[in-house]
């Protein structure tokens, strides 16, 4: 079992009793940020934060806005470098592959995908274009990826058919 406290809240919580002594269930301390995406540096400090309060067998959840793929990548350099469990994930339609690159990443404990027409956060594809349409479950971290870089204006639906034919290709 997990249970969720947003970093903001986990003094308090702490200060509540937070989990009992050998309780089995780990902590997930999470951060959402709808505003953007802090700088590389900003991200390795909130994630040691994070990760101190969460302890080595909790989980450290960022997620961020992403208001064009430079800092999307960002949370993917993150993910990469990041000690232990982590769930990290950007929001908004230039953040929709850091999602979908989760598996890639053998630290992630997951990623979120909607049911159809339910969006949690912006830019969130939904399960069954996770799974059907991007290959998800076929993904692991020996994975090859392969990227198409579209200018600022191209459309989201020809950069997203793009990557799903490279999918369906075995590309990716």
């Amino acid at each position: 079992a997990f249970v969720d406290v947003e970093h903001r809240a986990h003094a308090a919580w702490r200060a509540t009793g937070g989990l009992p002594l050998g309780s089995k269930t780990r902590l997930v301390v999470s951060s959402h940020n709808f505003q953007g995406t802090l700088s590389l540096p900003e991200l390795r400090a909130l994630g040691a934060e994070m990760r101190a309060a969460a302890g080595d067998q909790g989980v450290v959840k960022l997620a961020q806005m992403a208001p064009d793929s430079l800092a999307a990548a960002r949370m993917l350099s993150f993910r990469a470098e990041f000690p232990g469990p982590v769930i990290a994930l950007t929001m908004g339609e230039a953040g929709t592959f850091v999602r979908l690159l989760a598996p890639r990443f053998p630290a992630t404990v997951l990623t979120f995908g909607a049911l159809s027409g339910r969006a949690s956060a912006p830019g969130q594809p939904t399960a069954v274009q996770m799974l059907r349409d991007f290959r998800l479950g076929a993904m692991t971290e020996r994975t090859k990826v392969y990227a198409l870089l579209c200018a600022e204006g191209g459309a989201a639906a020809d950069r997203a058919a793009a990557v799903a034919a490279g999918v369906t290709a075995g590309m990716v």
